[in-house]
């Protein structure tokens, strides 16, 4: 037609590959299509569609946390099993094609190159995707932060183009702080810009990475404008330095403002690092909780809502949701140490209550924010059941209390723990609690 739209009759068409071919005058374009056979029972499937991860035809705002049942202790694994705190459910088992499985020196002696994988490596993919084939997840995990190895973009592609072509079934994604590099090798991007908070000997509260910072990893894909790529953020739920003491864990407020930084510019999943420290800090476990079940109670305005920036400077930044339905919500962020006054004018007129707080607000313009707040304001209650900021702080402080107020020999003392193993030991990290679990 004269607008451009066309169709074609698939009547009969059965399960399988066929060539489209379209002619427009003298341009001809051959597209493989495929239809995909339905998937037997209890098997999920996932795609990406309009930027969003699609589960079982469902599109979701996946809530995974990195290394379930890795280094945490048996204490520790049997609470986390035993609570909710509202992780996706129907994600399932992720087959994992991180080449270092497959051979270490890989890494160094081929995906470096530009170069097409060798059959060796075709072959290891053959009994990955014939093991993801019986397994009840959907998707495939394919490299480990690809810009920290100075990984080959065209070598990893050839990886996602098998793949995908053997098991289109499957979302393939990808831990990367440069999705606008490596787009080609995965659907879904997670990055994670991790915070890295540490105290100085001043006294100082300083991190690896600021906060204002953390919004661009996600526009490096967003910007693209590929509805066939998601983009999703890590939150930092550890002590990013090992072995150093002046290391610390995220404060509540750090952990809620960083994950927000990276939502409000477009993340629509969000992944947890890591289970092994989740049990450390409440503010960590707890914090967890309440990230998880706020992006699960907005989720529709994450995924389909219309957003638009309202303000954006080195300290803070507001953003407008808006539905098909009228419903709206507003974000305003501070990614500061220090209280700010954060201009948001473009605020639809209406009446707003705090998302998980009690204040209301009426077509606000101004808001004055504590260090690290996020406000969030909804023209419907989105948060039945869900303990408030105030009262989820309360919580996480009263639990503080009682950690570091038993009575113990190795709390802060960094040089006076001696340990002999059989083998020898790198790092001190977790020996004490892997005792203590015993």
């Amino acid at each position: 037609g004269a607008d451009g739209a066309f169709s074609f009759d698939a009547t009969g068409f059965r399960d399988g590959d066929a060539t489209l071919t379209v002619r427009a005058g003298k341009d001809e374009f051959v597209r493989k299509v495929r239809k995909l056979a339905p998937l037997p029972a209890g098997r999920h499937m996932s795609w990406i569609e309009n930027g969003n991860l699609v589960v079982d035809g469902r599109p979701t705002a996946r809530r995974n946390i990195y290394a379930c049942g890795f280094m945490g202790g048996k204490a520790f694994d049997e609470k986390f099993k035993a609570d909710d705190l509202h992780i996706t459910t129907n994600i399932g088992s992720i087959a994992n094609l991180d080449l270092r499985n497959c051979d270490p020196s890989l890494m160094y002696s081929e995906a470096l190159k530009d170069v097409r994988p060798s059959k060796r490596v075709f072959d290891w993919l053959d009994t990955q995707i014939a093991k993801a084939r019986t397994s009840s997840g959907c998707m495939y995990y394919i490299m480990d932060e690809p810009e920290c190895w100075g990984a080959s973009d065209v070598y990893f592609r050839h990886i996602y183009d098998y793949v995908a072509e053997k098991d289109p079934y499957h979302v393939i994604y990808s831990c990367c702080r440069a999705g606008d590099i490596y787009y080609g090798i995965a659907d879904l991007f997670e990055t994670h810009p991790y915070i890295d908070p540490h105290n100085t000997s001043d006294g100082r509260r300083v991190y690896g990475r600021a906060f204002n910072e953390l919004g661009s990893y996600v526009d490096d894909v967003v910007r693209l404008g590929r509805p066939d790529k998601a983009m999703g953020f890590y939150q930092t739920s550890f002590a990013y330095r090992y072995n150093d003491p002046t290391s610390d864990y995220p404060t509540f407020a750090e952990a809620v403002c960083h994950v927000w930084a990276g939502v409000i510019r477009g993340a629509v999943s969000l992944n947890s690092y890591a289970t092994h420290d989740l049990g450390d800090r409440a503010a960590v476990y707890e914090g967890t909780r309440y990230t998880f079940t706020s992006m699960a109670a907005l989720e529709n305005y994450l995924l389909f809502g219309k957003r638009t920036r309202l303000a954006l400077t080195k300290d803070y930044e507001a953003v407008r949701y808006e539905l098909g339905d009228g419903s709206k919500v507003f974000v305003v962020v501070n990614f500061t140490q220090k209280p700010v006054r954060a201009e948001a004018r473009g605020i639809p007129a209406g009446d707003y209550v705090e998302f998980r707080g009690t204040r209301r607000f009426s077509s606000p313009t101004a808001f004055d924010l504590r260090p690290h707040e996020v406000v969030i304001g909804t023209t419907r209650r989105y948060d039945e059941g869900l303990a408030t900021y105030a009262e989820t702080q309360a919580a996480i402080d009263a639990k503080e209390r009682e950690r570091t107020g038993r009575d113990n020999q190795l709390l802060d003392r960094f040089t006076e723990l001696t340990f002999i193993g059989s083998n020898a030991k790198s790092s001190f990290y977790k020996l004490v609690r892997k005792c203590e679990d015993k």
